[in-house]
């Protein structure tokens, strides 16, 4: 009375036998009340909202099956290909690890393409795990870190006197690998020149070292990797062709973070667990969760890590909120276009 209510409905809404919840409405115009047409209504709309109800209970339960699925299918996938340090459960990341399991059991030359940051060193580790080379060595070398000059020798190894101050006999990398593995990451740093005695050694699978009239015969698979445009190094005689698809027996394109956002929760877990300093749990708020995922990791899962890394020192011991997320990254959300229904 003291809403000044006059007229009242109230329907059940009725799924399975049993009533779930119920719609009401009133008036308080005293000339229209409500009326038996009005109760048909009301019932038949009841009755939409129920089965709008079931069908979005059915698009939820086929949503959860399907993502049951696709983790069963992770599952089965890792006890296959041991990979525990590659993190993330989205299906571009299910289709490399798939691809590379296929691969692992071959001794087919591999090159690994993507950003910086998206885990082709850690790839490469895991297809030498889980090949029939697991029990040899794994030898990395980065072409872009060691001066060209230096890069043969470390590369191809070298006789006493071969150059000034080489007063002993080294083995070089290729040569270290033998049985096993050699990881020729930012391949496209390589020297030309270099470029052609690389070939040569993975058509002969034989080595020279520099100052020596012998060669020597080694069992080696190459994985190359780079974030450089093969194809545009090729056209403009940076890269020999013949290498290139020398190496690319099997190609495989490590997806970036910002196309694989569903792998960022996973991550934040298991980056959270690896940094916690002491036995005290840490957590990320959802609000901070959220600025993360909107954000577009230009340098990927190494540029995730360092920002739990000083996320973790600025926050100690609790729960990291915003407030110890660097600035461009909550920015970032905040400049981010918003699109709405019109």
């Amino acid at each position: 009375m003291r809403l000044g209510i006059s007229s009242v409905i109230c329907a059940p809404l009725i799924r399975g036998g049993k009533v779930i919840g119920a719609v009401y409405i009133d008036r308080r115009d005293r000339e229209q009340a409500f009326n038996e047409r009005d109760l048909k209504f009301l019932l038949a709309f009841g009755r939409q909202i129920v089965q709008g109800m079931e069908i979005s209970l059915e698009i939820s339960t086929l949503e959860n099956k399907l993502i049951a699925d696709a983790n069963m299918k992770f599952e089965d996938l890792r006890r296959e290909f041991e990979c525990p340090e590659i993190i993330g459960c989205s299906q571009k990341l299910f289709d490399v690890l798939r691809l590379a399991a296929q691969v692992s059991a071959t001794d087919a030359s591999v090159i690994l393409l993507g950003e910086n940051g998206t885990g082709k060193d850690m790839l490469a580790r895991a297809i030498h795990r889980n090949s029939r080379r697991a029990e040899g060595p794994f030898i990395a070398i980065n072409c872009s870190a060691i001066p060209n000059d230096l890069l043969e020798s470390e590369l191809f190894g070298y006789e006493s006197g071969a150059f000034t101050g080489a007063t002993k006999s080294e083995p070089g990398k290729i040569e270290s690998a033998d049985g096993g593995t050699l990881f020729l990451d930012e391949i496209a740093d390589l020297d030309i020149n270099l470029q052609a005695k690389l070939l040569r050694i993975l058509q002969t699978q034989e080595i020279e070292r520099l100052g020596s009239l012998h060669s020597r015969k080694i069992d080696i698979r190459v994985i190359a990797a780079t974030n450089r445009n093969i194809a545009g190094l090729i056209s403009t005689g940076k890269f020999r062709e013949d290498l290139y698809y020398r190496l690319k027996v099997i190609e495989i394109t490590m997806p970036p973070l910002n196309h694989r956002k569903e792998d960022i929760a996973p991550l934040v877990t298991f980056f959270l667990e690896k940094h916690k300093q002491g036995d005290q749990p840490l957590r990320l708020n959802d609000t901070a969760l959220n600025i993360l995922e909107m954000y577009n990791w230009p340098c990927n899962i190494r540029e995730l890590e360092n920002v739990f890394l000083r996320s973790i020192v600025l926050a100690g011991n609790g729960t990291i909120g915003i407030e110890y997320l660097p600035e461009e990254i909550v920015e970032f959300e905040s400049e981010a276009p918003e699109f709405r229904a019109s």
